[in-house]
């Protein structure tokens, strides 16, 4: 209004600002900030403290790329999880106890398994060449879930692994402590 105006705010400062937050971002803080107020009023840890003190990571290896945008070639796209890097063969283990919930197969990231851990937390593996367990299956923190038997010429093999929390992917480096070392 005039008002606002006459008073000499700098509007251009404030529009720059807000054209530099991300809609992710703010969804991103209103959940956390969700979180921690049911967190508190039920007595309990928010999920991810819940995830960071219980989970771990799902192979040996270390993580090749992390979550984020990168470029591909003249293309920007956003990894939604991290690939690992690891000496192939490689078992690849649940990181928490859960249930499988789909076994099947992407275009792009291959065989995959997901488990539900409860509480809203997904976990999901790409890259899979060798499954070893079936729909519905309970799985314990540890238990092998799969394989992966091929690798590039340095004998690295690759897995694509996610966390999902209410069905929104979040950073994996986040959420479990990585481990670069072997487990």
């Amino acid at each position: 209004s005039k008002e606002l105006v006459g008073k000499g705010y700098d509007f251009s400062a404030l529009w720059e600002g807000i054209k530099d937050l991300e809609i992710d971002d703010l969804r991103d803080n209103a959940e956390e900030y969700i979180d921690e107020l049911i967190a508190k009023t039920l007595g309990r840890e928010t999920t991810k403290d819940r995830v960071s003190n219980t989970f771990i990571t799902p192979v040996s290896g270390e993580v090749y790329k992390s979550y984020g945008d990168i470029m591909d070639g003249f293309s920007k796209r956003t990894e939604k999880g991290v690939i690992y890097s690891f000496k192939v063969p490689g078992d690849i283990i649940s990181s928490y106890n859960g249930i499988v919930k789909k076994i099947g197969e992407d275009e792009e990231l291959g065989q995959y398994v997901s488990i539900d851990h409860e509480g809203g937390i997904e976990t999901k593996y790409f890259y899979l060449e060798e499954v070893s367990v079936t729909l519905g299956q309970k799985v314990k923190q540890g238990e092998k879930i799969g394989r992966i038997i091929s690798g590039n010429q340095e004998n690295n093999g690759y897995l694509y692994f996610q966390i999902l929390s209410t069905g929104e992917e979040k950073d994996p480096e986040e959420y479990i402590r990585l481990k670069q070392e072997v487990l």
